[in-house]
């Protein structure tokens, strides 16, 4: 928001946690933020001009989900169907935290 350079922490996805490591993300006139849960904070929402949301069925997001951590991520697809069961297994999004595409 200030224009300046941050330091973004670097996320190994084969073990969970951040790696200790960062990387410099300068400031652009877009910058895109992608995450699951991204528009569920209202915070983080109000510091936005444009809001997106894909809605994609539960079959297809899993799909996605094990072609990209198997071959992005080194994981195994066991490591994977075990981490969606354990995750996304009990999950329920509603519609309050889903957005089409809003601009403010």
């Amino acid at each position: 928001m200030r224009g300046e350079a941050v330091e973004v922490p670097e996320y190994d996805f084969a073990r969970h946690r951040r790696t200790g490591a960062t990387r410099r993300v300068d400031p652009a006139p877009v910058i895109i933020v992608d995450g699951i849960l991204v528009l569920a904070d209202a915070d983080l929402r109000e510091l936005m001009d444009i809001r997106v949301f894909i809605e994609t069925d539960a079959d297809m997001r899993f799909i996605r989900r094990l072609l990209r951590d198997t071959r992005e991520r080194n994981r195994t697809v066991e490591s994977v169907v075990s981490q969606y069961r354990a995750t996304f297994g009990r999950c329920t999004f509603s519609s309050s935290s889903r957005a089409a595409v809003t601009r403010t």
